[in-house]
C-alpha cells in the first residue's frame, strides 16, 4: 500500500512539472505548492460559506460546477467539504492533474476536458445548485465579445440558481483589457441579485479583481441567506424614472431588501444620504411604534444595501388605482398622529405621498421611506412648507385620485374639498402665522375645532394665489423649453430646407456627369465584371491548389513514412541474411520449398547451376555444344537464362538455333530442329522469298 502511494505521489509529481502554469496551489501537496500563482484560500472561505447556507436552505449536498477549474484546489476542497463537484478545464493537463488528485484522495468530484461555450450550452436546469466562474470570463469576452459572454451568462443564470464569479478588470495592464467592459458587473446583468463581495489580488498586477455573489432566487447579505419571491426596478408607479434605474427592492415574506446603487455620479450623494437617513431612523431609539424593525445594513464600493420587515397592508396610491374602497379621514388621522409624534423628536418626514403611505387590513395608515426622514423641515419639492405639502395630500386622499406630479405637483390648496373637520382645522391653522404652521396645532384645531378666523379664507386665497402662480411658473419654465426645442427644430428644418436645395443641385449636377461619364461606366463595368471572374477563377484556382497542396504533403508525409520503413525493413532484412542462423537453415529453406513448390525449386537449383557454368567460359562453351543436340532443350533453356538475365537477350550467339537476322541460308541450322520447327521454318523462307520477288 505504501508502494502503491509513493508511486501515486511520484505521478502528480510529474504531473505537476509538465504545467505550463501551477496557477492554484496543488491540492493535498503542500511540498508542490510553492511557486503557484495565486492563492485560493481567501476566495474559499467566501465560497465555503455561501455553500454552507445554500446547503442550509436546501437540506442536501450542494451541486457545484467549477468552470475553468485549473488544477482543481476550489473543486477538491468544497467536494473534501461535502459537495458533488464538476470541473471543467479547456487545459488537458490540468483535467490530468484533478483526476489524479481526486483518485488520490478519493473525494466526489468529477473533472472533464472541454471548452466553457460547449459545456454551458448543453446544462439543463436542475443540474447543478452554484457555478463558480472565477478568472475565466475575461478570455471568452476577449474571444467572442461582450454580447456572446452575456448570453453564455445568462444561461447559467437561468439553470443554475446560484453564481459566484471573479472578473477581470478593463484596466489590467494586459493584451486582453480593451475588449472587457466599462463595468465588469455589466456581465451579470442576467441576474436579479448582484453583491460584490470583495476584491482579490492577481498575480498580473497590482489592480485587485472583484468577487460577486449572483442569483435570481436567493439574496445574501451578511449573515441572511434566503429565498426572495419577487424584485421591483421602481418603488412605485409615480416614480417617473427619477432613480434612473440605481434601485433594486426585493421581497420574501414579511420582510424587503432594499439596494441602492453608489455608480450613478448625480444620484451618489442622495442615495447615500437616503441609506444614513433609513438607517439613523429604523436603528435608533426614538423610533415610533409601528415601524418595521431594522434586520442588516452594509455598504460596499458599489452599492448600500438595507434589510427590514415589511409592514403588512396596501400601498395607498395603489388602492386609489384599483379604486379600493377606504376610509380617508381614518387615513389622514393615523398619519397626523404619527407626523405630531415625529416633530416633537424634532424631525420631520420630507416626502409624504400616497405612494409613501401603507395601509392595513383595519384601515390605519403609516408612512414609509424612512430616508425621507430629516432634521429639516421642507418638502423635498414643492410647495417647500411641509403643512401646505401635507395640504395637498389630503386633498388628493379625500378625493381618491392621485396624478403624476409633473412639471410639480398640482396646486391643490382649495380647503373646501376637503372633510368638515379638516377643512376647519386647515382654515385655523392657516390664520395664524407662518411660524405657527406644525402639525401639532394642526391636530389640536382637528380634536377641537374652533370658529375660523374671519380672515382664514383671505389667507387661503392668497395661498392659492401664489400656488397657481409657482405651478404657472413650472409651466412657463416647462413651456419655455418646449419653445426652446421648437425654435431648435425649426432650425433644423430650415437647414435641412436648404441642405435639401444644395443636394437638389448636385444631383442635377452628378446626372450631367453620369450622362458624360456613361460610356465610361459601361466599359468600367464590363472590365470590372471580368476582374471579378478572374478573381473568382483565381480564388477557385487556389483553393484547388491548396487542396492539392495539402493533398501532396500528405502524400509526401505518408511516402516518407513508407520510406524510412522500408529502409528499416530492408536494413532487418540484411541483418537477418547475414546471420548465422539463417546460414544454418538454408538447407532447410530448400528442403521445404522442394515439397511445397517443386518446379519454383527446380529452377532456383537450375539458375544457380546455370550462374556458375556462365562464369566459366570454357565449360559454358562445352555445354552448349552437347545441349545443342536436343534443340528443344537448349531453346528451353536459353529463354529460362535470358529471362533471369543470366545471359544477355541482346548478345548474339550463333551457336543457338534461332538467333538469325534472316530465314535464308539457314538451311543447315533448320536440319537441326525438330519435325514441327522445320516446317515452320520452310514456311518463314517462303514468305521472304515471295516478299523480295514484290
Amino acid at each position: 500500500m505504501n508502494n502503491n502511494a509513493a508511486r501515486g505521489e511520484g505521478a502528480i509529481t510529474t504531473l505537476v512539472s509538465a504545467l505550463p502554469e501551477k496557477y492554484q496551489p496543488i491540492f493535498g501537496h503542500p511540498e508542490l505548492s510553492d511557486g503557484s500563482s495565486r492563492s485560493c484560500v481567501d476566495r474559499l472561505r467566501i465560497i465555503t460559506d455561501v455553500v454552507h447556507r445554500l446547503q442550509s436552505q436546501l437540506g442536501r449536498p450542494v451541486r457545484v460546477l467549477d468552470l475553468g477549474c485549473a488544477q482543481g484546489f476550489f473543486s477538491l476542497s468544497l467536494a473534501a467539504d461535502g459537495c458533488t463537484v464538476v470541473g471543467a478545464d479547456y487545459l488537458q493537463q490540468n483535467v490530468e492533474v484533478c483526476r489524479a488528485l481526486a483518485a488520490e484522495s478519493g473525494v466526489g468530484a468529477t473533472f472533464v476536458h472541454g471548452s466553457i461555450e460547449d459545456l454551458v450550452c448543453e446544462l439543463k436546469a436542475g443540474q447543478y445548485d452554484v457555478v463558480l466562474g472565477l478568472s475565466v470570463f475575461h478570455h471568452l469576452v476577449h474571444m467572442h465579445g461582450f454580447s456572446a459572454v452575456t448570453d453564455i451568462i445568462a444561461h447559467l443564470a437561468a439553470v443554475i440558481p446560484v453564481g459566484i464569479y471573479e472578473l477581470a478588470l478593463r484596466e489590467e495592464p494586459v493584451y486582453w483589457g480593451p475588449s472587457q467592459p466599462e463595468r465588469a458587473s455589466d456581465l451579470l446583468g442576467s441576474y436579479a441579485f448582484v453583491r460584490f463581495m470583495g476584491s482579490q489580488p492577481t498575480h498580473l498586477s497590482g489592480i485587485d479583481r472583484p468577487l460577486y455573489y449572483a442569483s435570481s432566487r436567493f439574496w445574501h447579505l451578511g449573515g441572511d441567506f434566503r429565498l426572495f419571491d419577487e424584485y421591483k426596478e421602481v418603488s412605485h408607479a409615480h416614480a417617473m424614472g427619477s432613480h434612473h434605474g440605481t434601485r433594486r427592492y426585493f421581497f420574501a415574506k414579511g420582510v424587503m431588501l432594499k439596494r441602492m446603487s453608489l455608480e450613478h455620479p448625480d444620484l451618489l450623494l442622495p442615495n447615500v444620504q437616503e441609506y444614513e437617513r433609513e438607517v439613523a431612523y429604523l436603528g435608533g431609539s426614538e423610533v415610533l411604534p409601528g415601524s418595521p424593525r431594522l434586520l442588516q445594513h452594509s455598504r460596499d464600493q458599489e452599492a448600500v444595501w438595507l434589510l427590514r420587515e415589511l409592514l403588512p397592508g396596501q400601498l395607498l396610491s395603489v388602492m386609489m388605482a384599483r379604486q379600493t374602497p377606504y376610509s380617508s379621514e381614518r387615513v389622514v388621522d393615523s398619519l397626523l398622529d404619527q407626523l405630531v409624534a415625529l416633530e416633537r423628536s424634532g424631525r420631520y418626514h420630507n416626502d409624504i405621498r400616497p405612494w409613501n403611505v401603507i395601509v392595513d387590513d383595519a384601515g390605519d395608515a403609516s408612512f414609509i421611506d424612512y430616508g425621507a426622514i430629516s432634521d429639516q423641515s421642507e418638502d423635498c419639492v414643492w410647495p417647500e412648507h411641509l403643512l401646505l405639502a401635507f395640504l395637498i395630500t389630503v386633498r388628493e386622499i379625500a378625493m381618491g385620485q392621485v396624478r403624476e406630479p409633473y412639471p410639480t405637483r398640482r396646486p391643490l390648496l382649495d380647503v373646501n374639498m376637503l372633510p368638515m373637520r379638516y377643512r376647519s382645522a386647515f382654515l385655523t391653522v392657516l390664520s395664524k402665522p407662518a411660524d405657527e404652521w406644525t402639525f401639532a396645532a394642526l391636530k389640536a384645531a382637528v380634536d377641537q375645532p374652533a370658529a375660523a378666523a374671519s380672515h382664514s379664507w383671505a389667507v387661503v386665497a392668497a395661498l392659492n394665489e401664489r400656488a397657481l402662480l409657482k405651478y404657472e411658473d413650472a409651466l412657463e419654465a416647462k413651456q419655455g423649453r418646449l419653445t426652446q426645442v421648437e425654435r431648435e427644430l425649426q432650425e433644423s428644418l430650415d437647414n435641412a430646407h436648404r441642405w435639401f436645395l444644395k443636394a437638389t443641385e448636385r444631383e442635377q449636377q452628378v446626372a450631367q456627369l453620369s450622362d458624360q461619364n456613361q460610356a465610361q461606366t459601361h466599359g468600367t463595368q464590363r472590365l470590372a465584371g471580368r476582374l471579378e471572374r478572374l478573381g473568382s477563377s483565381y480564388s477557385h484556382m487556389r483553393e484547388e491548389l491548396d487542396s492539392v497542396r495539402g493533398e501532396l504533403s500528405g502524400a509526401h508525409q505518408s511516402a516518407h513514412h513508407w520510406f524510412l520503413r522500408a529502409t528499416q525493413l530492408e536494413g532487418e532484412m540484411h541483418a537477418l541474411h547475414r546471420s548465422r542462423s539463417w546460414r544454418w537453415t538454408r538447407p532447410l529453406r530448400f528442403f521445404s520449398h522442394l515439397v511445397q513448390r517443386p518446379r519454383y525449386a527446380t529452377r532456383r537449383v537450375l539458375l544457380a547451376l546455370m550462374r556458375r557454368v556462365m562464369a566459366r567460359p570454357a565449360l559454358a562453351r562445352a555445354l552448349n555444344k552437347v545441349i545443342m543436340v536436343f534443340p528443344g532443350l537448349h531453346a528451353k533453356l536459353r529463354s529460362v537464362a535470358v529471362n533471369h538475365a543470366v545471359v544477355d537477350a541482346a548478345v548474339p550467339h550463333v551457336e543457338v538455333a534461332g538467333q538469325v537476322q534472316s530465314f535464308a541460308g539457314t538451311e543447315d541450322e533448320a536440319s537441326k530442329l525438330s519435325i514441327r520447327g522445320r516446317a515452320i521454318h520452310q514456311m518463314l523462307v517462303e514468305e521472304e522469298r515471295q516478299e523480295g520477288r514484290q
